[in-house]
């Protein structure tokens, strides 16, 4: 490992984190700065679900889904980043999503993602969760839920 390896590594993480920040306050302008122009984000092939292109190619429109908040409230959200592991040109971070839904559910549900940059800016984004129990929170709320 070269001394500059570290150093990129740690840049990276800095950046994931603060990736998570900028959707919480729907900072347009810190993650547009965060991602190649060409940025590609691969959403579970479940999303076709909900109408969501797979992949998400593009700066602007990957900026857009993670702004827009169709599916939760605004209010309340919350990351718990448990870990990031960063080494050279990856990143993966282990975190958890607290919030409201748009149909009245609470929300917690576990991810993960990986971050792949080039030229030290988000280039590509694999995103994993639990597709199945995030449907099942997006229907309207039921006494029972």
């Amino acid at each position: 490992m070269t001394g500059t390896q570290p150093a990129k590594a740690s840049a990276h993480e800095a950046i994931v984190r603060e990736h998570f920040d900028a959707k919480l306050r729907r900072d347009t302008e810190t993650l547009t700065q965060q991602m190649t122009d060409d940025a590609v984000w691969w959403v579970p092939r479940s999303a076709a679900r909900l109408g969501r292109p797979r992949p998400l190619v593009g700066r602007e429109s990957i900026v857009e889904m993670l702004t827009s908040l169709p599916l939760f409230r605004p209010e309340g959200r919350r990351w718990h980043i448990h870990h990031v592991v960063a080494d050279d040109d990856v990143a993966i971070a282990h975190a958890s999503l607290s919030a409201t839904t748009r149909s009245g559910n609470p929300y917690e549900n576990d991810y993960v993602f990986v971050f792949h940059f080039r030229g030290g800016l988000i280039d590509t984004v694999w995103e994993h969760l639990d597709t199945a129990y995030a449907y099942e929170r997006f229907e309207p709320a039921t006494p029972d839920r």
